[in-house]
């Protein structure tokens, strides 16, 4: 998932009977030069099915805002399906990590999937601004809160780290990678402490570099070190960047495996 232009995706669940209420909150966040709201009856064009935009918006949203009424609990809708989707793509986002965020306007007992999620009151009049600050301030705090990252490749791959680099730095991801060294001397002495305090281990794994997995060297010396102190602890991340279909040994088995950079992104900045 990237940004929109520098902005923070959040999608807008509601149900259809509480369309005025969504566009209030949708006209007071988009107000905002840091957030992108995706809103059904702005954010889907004529002709577009809407049934696909709505899931792929779900999917590459980084905030899920849910407004919990009687409507959006008790009975039937699309809306059901939107918190289900909410639900699936919460499973895949990192323990502790804000993505669904439940906001009453009513009140109304949450549904049980979601009864562990702190809700947010807009309700009555008077709560709204301090409502809506709140659902900003949780947004903003957990996007800008971002995570450590060691980025380890092989000299093999030199052009796919070039674009990697890019792509991290034109999201403003800060990380560190053999190059934060001076020499071989400080690299050495300094790897596995900054190893040891990372939130997120990214390795980049190609054709190019698979022969060099279980050779000796800095690449595999430090997959080695993460994979012996943190790989078994899930509050720490192992992502392995995987290119053009080259096969994975088994020792990165507790990795996630993926392919695409946007999915790094939005695996880090959860």
């Amino acid at each position: 998932m990237d940004t929109d232009n520098g902005k923070i995706k959040v999608f807008l669940s509601y149900a259809r009977d509480d369309i005025k209420i969504a566009e209030r909150l949708y006209n007071e966040l988009s107000s905002r030069n840091d957030i992108k709201v995706w809103f059904d009856k702005k954010s889907i064009l004529t002709g577009q099915n809407w049934s696909l935009e709505i899931a792929k918006a779900i999917r590459d949203c980084s905030f899920f805002i849910l407004l919990l009424s009687h409507n959006s609990t008790t009975k039937r809708g699309y809306i059901q399906k939107e918190i289900k989707e909410a639900l699936e793509a919460y499973e895949y986002v990192p323990e502790g990590t804000i993505f669904i965020l439940p906001a009453r306007i009513e009140s109304v007992t949450p549904p049980s999937s979601l009864k562990k999620l702190q809700y947010v009151d807009l309700f009555p009049s008077s709560n709204w601004s301090s409502g809506v600050q709140q659902l900003i301030k949780s947004v903003t705090y957990s996007f800008n809160k971002k995570k450590k990252i060691f980025f380890n490749y092989h000299e093999n791959d030199i052009e796919l780290v070039e674009k990697l680099h890019n792509f991290l730095e034109k999201n403003k991801i800060k990380f560190e990678d053999k190059d934060s060294f001076t020499n071989a001397s400080s690299m050495s002495s300094h790897m596995e402490e900054l190893i040891q305090n990372t939130d997120t281990f990214i390795t980049l794994l190609s054709p190019k570099s698979t022969d060099f997995v279980n050779k000796s060297g800095y690449f595999t010396v430090k997959n080695q070190y993460w994979i012996k102190h943190r790989s078994s602890d899930p509050k720490y991340q192992g992502i392995l960047i995987q290119e053009n279909a080259c096969s994975i040994p088994d020792d990165f088995s507790n990795f996630r495996i993926m392919d695409k950079y946007e999915f790094v992104f939005d695996w880090v900045t959860k």
